[in-house]
């Protein structure tokens, strides 16, 4: 598989769809999705931190 961009010249000759873990296959979209979900829950504790809120609350979605 390959991705080409015509207009800007790039063209990245094979692609892989995927990666072997341990015996199990894991996408590079479930990898983008997984590493979106890290991201974010970082953010929401930084975020708390920052508010003087506590973390857990929002982490594991309790009544505040």
């Amino acid at each position: 598989m390959s991705i080409q961009f015509p207009n800007l010249g790039i063209n990245l000759g094979y692609v892989g769809k995927s990666i072997q873990i341990f015996g199990f296959e894991i996408t590079f979209f479930g990898l983008v999705i997984a590493l979106g979900m890290l991201l974010g829950m970082g953010f929401v504790i930084l975020e708390a931190k920052r508010c003087g809120e506590n973390a857990l609350c929002f982490m594991f979605l309790e009544s505040l």
